[in-house]
């Protein structure tokens, strides 16, 4: 199956960093974070205050939300979970 072969090659790919993490639980999370938005930041038309905003439920903010079907930009009303 190609899919567990690509796995195994992703794995032993990766197996260093992880077996450190595993050992060490040190990660570069807080590096990425801040990189993130300093990039961010830099986005033309962005205040500083409006780029350090999350955009969506997946970055932690409540963000607009889209149903299924609907054109990008539709926002859609709380209607309770229906």
């Amino acid at each position: 199956m190609p899919e567990t072969t690509r796995l195994k090659k992703t794995i032993d790919t990766w197996w260093p960093a992880i077996a450190t993490f595993i050992r060490i639980r040190a990660t570069n999370a807080k590096t990425e974070a801040a990189n993130a938005q300093h990039a961010e930041s830099r986005r033309p038309g962005l205040t500083p205050s409006k780029a350090a905003r999350p955009r969506s439920a997946a970055h932690g903010g409540a963000g607009q939300r889209h149903r299924a079907g609907e054109p990008l930009g539709v926002q859609v009303a709380d209607d309770g979970g229906a």
